[in-house]
C-alpha cells in the first residue's frame, strides 16, 4: 500500500490515514471569519479517518472574504453567506450553517481551531453505538504553537454534568458531535446571543438527553499569544451576556433540576466553608510564620553584617592566596624545571646503569677468566717446580756429564798423542812396505788389513773415535 499523502500548508503537518468509507455522513460547519488559520482548520477536516464529510463553510465575514470552492481536499463544500453580502453573528451563522447541512451528525469548527484525524471517527462511532445520546464528546487541548511545536496550556476534559452544564460551559464547541434531527423541536441557536451561544445550545440539546463522553484528546483549542476571549473573562459584556443566559434558562429549569442546583449550590457552600476555614487557618499559620520570618529577617540582617565583616577578611585572604597563587605558579616553574633535569639525569642514571651491569658483566666474566687463569698459573707453578727439581737433578748430572766430558778430553788429547804416534808407526811401515816389494802373500794381507783399518781410522771422526774408545774400555778385554 503506497504512503498517505501528507497535507503541509500549515504548522502542524498531519498525515492522511485512509479513510474509512460506509460511515454516517458528517457535516461540519465552518463559520469562517476568512482568518490566516483557516487552511489549517480546513485541512484537519480533510485529514479525518472518517468518511462521508461534507464541509459546510458559512461566510460570517461578508464581502471581503476570499472566493470559497466547490471541494476542498475532495470533499464537498456548500457556501453558504447573507443574502445581501453583510457579516453574520455568531449565532446567526450557526443557524445557516444548520440550514445547509445534511448530515446525518453535525460537528462546528472555528476558523482557528482543529481536529485531530481520530475525532470524527471517535465520535460518529458512539453516537451510532448510542442511539439514545443527543450528542457525544471527547476530550479537548487547549494551547498555542510556540516555534512550530505544540505548546498544551489546559485540557477540557470531564464527565457530563447537566446540573453543572446549567452554570458552566466547560464544552468546546469542536469537541462536540451532536444529532442533526432530534424527536420534538430542533434546537436553534438563539440570535440574541453573539457571545456564549454555544453554551445556550448545548442546554437545549442537553433537554434530549445525556450527552455520551469519549474520553481522550482528538481536538485542539488554539489560543494565539494575544487572545483575549470573553468566553474566559469577567468582561462587562461576559457578565451581562451570562446573566441574560441564566434569566432565560430560570424559566426552564424543573423542580427537580432546581433542587439538584440548589444541592449543588450546599455542596460548594460547604466545600467554600471548609475552603475559608481552611484559608483561614493558612492565615493564621501565615501571620505565625511572617513572625517567624521578621525574626529569621532580623537573624538574616545579623548575618548580614558578619558576611560584610567576613567579606573584608576573605577579600584579604583572596590577596593571600593571589599572592600565594603568584608563589605557587613561581615554584611551579621551578619545580618543572627541577623535573626536566630530574627527569634528565634519570635518563643519565638508566645509561649509567646499564653501562655499569654491562661492565658488571664484563668483571664477571674477567673474573671467572682469572680464575681459570689462577688455576693454570698454579698448574704451570706446579710444572715450573717440578721442572726446577729435575733442572737440579739434570744440573747434577750436567756436572757429572761435565766431568766425564773433561776426563774424556783428556783421554781424546792422550788418543790423539797415541794416534799421531800410530799414525807415525803406519807411515813409517808404509814406507817399510814400500821398499819391501818381495813381501810374502800373507804380509801383503797384513798390510791390506792394516791399510784397511787406517782408512777406517782416517774416516772416522775424533769424537767416534773417542766414544769406541770409552766404550772398548768400559767392555773390558772380553
Amino acid at each position: 500500500m503506497p504512503a498517505p499523502p501528507v497535507l503541509a500548508n500549515h504548522r502542524h503537518a498531519l498525515t492522511v490515514m485512509p479513510p474509512a468509507p460506509g460511515g454516517a455522513l458528517v457535516s461540519v460547519i465552518v463559520r469562517s471569519m476568512d482568518r490566516p488559520t483557516l487552511g489549517a482548520a480546513l485541512d484537519s477536516v480533510v485529514l479525518q479517518t472518517h468518511r462521508p464529510i461534507e464541509l459546510v463553510i458559512v461566510n460570517a465575514l461578508g464581502r471581503e472574504h476570499r472566493p470559497i470552492p466547490a471541494r476542498c481536499g475532495g470533499l464537498p463544500v456548500v457556501a453558504v453567506a447573507a443574502p445581501d453580502g453583510q457579516r453574520l453573528m455568531r449565532a446567526q451563522a450557526a443557524n445557516r450553517g444548520l440550514d445547509a447541512a445534511s448530515g446525518l451528525f453535525v460537528l462546528f469548527l472555528d476558523d482557528d481551531d482543529l481536529l485531530l484525524p481520530d475525532h470524527l471517527s471517535r465520535l460518529a462511532g458512539t453516537l451510532q453505538s448510542q442511539p439514545d445520546a443527543p450528542a457525544a464528546y471527547a476530550d479537548v487541548a487547549q494551547g498555542r504553537f510556540e516555534a512550530g511545536l505544540w505548546q498544551p496550556l489546559h485540557c477540557f476534559e470531564a464527565s457530563f454534568d447537566p446540573i453543572r452544564l446549567l452554570f458552566e460551559n466547560y464544552l468546546p464547541i469542536h469537541g462536540v458531535l451532536f444529532r442533526r434531527i432530534l424527536p420534538g423541536a430542533m434546537p436553534r441557536f438563539d440570535e440574541s446571543f453573539d457571545l456564549f451561544e454555544d453554551w445556550d445550545f448545548w442546554l437545549q440539546m442537553a433537554a434530549h438527553g445525556a450527552f455520551a463522553h469519549v474520553p481522550g484528546v482528538s481536538a485542539r483549542y488554539v489560543v494565539s499569544g494575544v487572545q483575549q476571549s470573553d468566553v474566559f473573562s469577567e468582561s462587562a459584556t461576559a457578565q451581562a451576556t451570562r446573566a441574560r443566559l441564566y434569566e432565560k434558562w430560570r424559566s426552564r429549569i424543573i423542580p427537580e433540576e432546581f433542587a439538584a442546583v440548589l444541592k449543588r449550590l450546599q455542596s460548594l457552600y460547604r466545600e467554600a466553608s471548609q475552603a475559608q476555614a481552611q484559608v483561614q487557618l493558612l492565615r493564621t499559620d501565615e501571620a505565625q510564620l511572617r513572625q517567624v520570618i521578621a525574626a529569621r529577617e532580623e537573624e538574616v540582617a545579623s548575618a548580614a553584617r558578619m558576611i560584610e565583616g567576613l567579606q573584608g577578611i576573605v577579600a584579604a585572604r583572596d590577596r593571600d592566596l593571589a599572592n600565594g597563587a603568584s608563589q605557587v605558579a613561581d615554584l611551579q616553574d621551578v619545580l618543572a624545571e627541577r623535573h626536566l633535569e630530574i627527569t634528565h639525569a634519570a635518563s643519565q642514571i638508566a645509561n649509567l646503569q646499564s653501562v655499569i651491569g654491562e661492565r658488571d658483566r664484563e668483571l664477571t666474566h674477567a673474573a671467572s677468566q682469572i680464575a681459570n687463569l689462577q688455576s693454570v698459573i698454579g698448574e704451570r707453578d706446579r710444572e715450573v717446580a717440578n721442572a726446577l727439581a729435575h733442572t737440579a737433578g739434570l744440573d747434577h748430572i750436567l756436572a757429572r756429564r761435565q766431568e766425564e766430558i773433561a776426563n774424556a778430553t783428556t783421554e781424546i788429547a792422550a788418543l790423539r798423542d797415541i794416534l799421531a804416534a800410530r799414525d807415525e808407526e803406519i807411515a813409517e811401515q808404509a814406507r817399510a812396505l814400500e821398499g819391501m816389494a818381495l813381501v810374502s802373500a800373507d804380509k801383503d794381507t797384513r798390510i791390506a788389513d792394516l791399510q784397511d783399518k787406517l782408512a777406517r781410522l782416517h774416516a772416522e771422526g775424533p769424537v767416534r773415535a773417542l766414544k769406541r774408545t770409552l766404550q772398548s774400555k768400559l767392555n773390558g778385554p772380553r
